[in-house]
This record gives structure tokens, C-alpha cells and sequence, in this order.
């Protein structure tokens, strides 16, 4: 009997050995498509403005943007920065970005873009005196890494101001916002993007507890003309903290379907050593 029961623990010891590595490989082939959590607080202040939008709601709150990114299949474009001769950005885009905003706990939108929507690196850029705007926390001379993704599409309605008070009428006024997700790492701190190719998220280089980031807001309006083009300006933003920004993998379907045919493996095995 002892030596009945001694073969049936290693059989289930054995599926159980079965199911780990199912799931660690299951696991690394699903390194393509990382959703990105940042957490912080709005500022107390829309810049700029006037808004039909009522924004009050989106000042001075907790948020929670969540961001799942896939720009596999998407060509890198290398661009030189308007405002640093001779330093270059990479730019992917548009990227397979779905992004939700909540604020205050409560959901601002959702969305899956794959038109507008972009991811941009930039590698070792050494920040010149002279800039007009340099972000908070930059230090002029210092080189730095720069992970951003940047989302619009997001609407906000029809605020009519036309002839028969209908949206659709010329003079109609309709508004949307956008966010940009900025992330730096000073190098000489930590060297987070090692070149201009596509950094992997699930690399432990991201590592997004080595540096700063900011969360900015924007909104925008575009007036219907008569000749049925919109025109539009940039209407105001809202700078947002960064308190803390985490990457989990998800899973592709075929993934799952993987796990779940191993579990169910491991179930058999251990259902038929148990019947033995």
C-alpha cells in the first residue's frame, strides 16, 4: 500500500510540474501587448480655455489611466527634434492603443484607437540651455530617456451655437480632449532605452520606479464653417501627477487557449493516476 500511494504523489507531482511549465511557456509568448497603470492627482487649474465642457469635475482629483499598448506591427519612424538639432526621436504611430481615464473612481471614457493614437522613445537626449519650456523635474545639461504615448479621439459632445440650435448647423461647436503620458529616466541614474529600436515593456529596464512622469490633459474645440470645414484650437489642458506607474502582460487568445488545454491535461493525469 505504501508503495501504491508513494507512486500516485509523484504521479500528481509530476502534472503539477506538467502545469508549471505550460504556464511558463504560455507566459513567454506573451510579450508583445503590456498594459501600462498610471495613478496620480489633476491639478487644481484648467490652462487655458473657455470650455462648454464643464472640467470641474477632472480638477484636483485622484486618477487612474490605464493604457494597453501594441505597436509590434507598427514601423518606427525616425524624426529629428525640432527643438534639439541633431537629436532624434522614434516615433511609432499609430500604435493599437485602448485606454480608459477614470477620475475621482468614476470612468471619464474609453477607447481603442489605432488611427491617432502614438508611442515615441527618445534615446540619450541631452537637454540644451536655451529651451523655451523645459518640464519640472528636467535638469539642463543632464541626459535623459523618454518613453510618451499620446491618445486623442476622445469626444465630448455638441455644444450647439448655430442657426437652428441643432448639432450639425454651421457655428456648432463641438469639443474633445486627449492625454499625453511623458516618462523620464535621467541616464546617469538609469539607462532605461538602450537604442532606437522598440524597448519592450517587459524588459526590467523599464523599470518606471527610476524616474518622473506627468499625465497632460488637453482639450480642444472645432467650429463647423460654412464651407463644411471645422476649425479648431487647442482649448486648455489639465497637468497631472505621476505617483505610480506599473506594466502587466496580457495574454494573447492563443495563450489562453493554451492554458486552458494544459490545465485540462493536468486534470486527466492526475484524475487517471488517482483511478489506478
Amino acid at each position: 500500500m505504501k508503495r501504491v500511494k508513494t507512486v500516485k504523489q509523484v504521479g500528481v507531482r509530476q502534472s503539477l510540474l506538467l502545469a508549471c511549465l505550460i504556464l511558463a511557456s504560455a507566459g513567454a509568448q506573451a510579450a508583445a501587448t503590456h498594459t501600462i497603470t498610471v495613478r496620480g492627482m489633476t491639478d487644481s487649474v484648467l490652462e487655458g480655455g473657455p470650455l462648454a465642457h464643464d472640467t470641474s469635475t477632472w480638477l484636483n482629483k485622484a486618477y487612474t489611466l490605464e493604457m494597453t499598448v501594441d505597436a509590434s506591427n507598427t514601423a518606427r519612424q525616425r524624426v529629428e527634434m525640432d527643438d534639439i538639432p541633431g537629436e532624434f526621436e522614434n516615433d511609432w504611430r499609430p500604435v493599437q492603443l485602448g485606454y480608459t481615464l477614470a477620475i475621482a473612481g468614476v470612468p471619464a471614457f474609453s477607447i481603442v484607437d489605432n488611427q491617432y493614437s502614438s508611442l515615441e522613445t527618445h534615446n540619450d537626449v541631452t537637454v540644451p540651455a536655451g529651451l523655451p519650456e523645459v518640464p519640472s523635474g528636467i535638469v539642463v545639461g543632464h541626459t535623459y530617456d523618454l518613453f510618451s504615448i499620446g491618445g486623442s479621439q476622445i469626444q465630448l459632445g455638441c455644444f450647439s451655437g448655430g442657426i437652428n440650435n441643432v448639432c450639425g448647423d454651421v457655428g456648432d461647436t463641438y469639443e474633445g480632449a486627449g492625454f499625453l503620458f511623458d516618462y523620464f529616466w535621467d541616464v546617469a541614474l538609469h539607462d532605461a532605452i538602450a537604442d532606437d529600436n522598440l524597448p519592450s515593456l517587459g524588459s526590467p529596464a523599464m523599470d518606471f520606479t527610476k524616474g518622473f512622469g506627468y499625465v497632460d490633459i488637453e482639450f480642444w474645440h472645432a467650429t463647423l464653417g460654412a464651407d463644411g470645414q471645422y476649425t479648431g484650437v487647442d482649448a486648455g489642458f489639465i497637468v497631472s501627477s505621476v505617483t505610480s506607474v506599473s506594466v502587466t502582460p496580457v495574454p494573447e487568445a492563443s495563450t489562453y487557449a493554451m492554458m486552458l488545454a494544459g490545465l485540462g491535461l493536468v486534470g486527466f493525469a492526475v484524475r487517471r493516476r488517482a483511478a489506478a
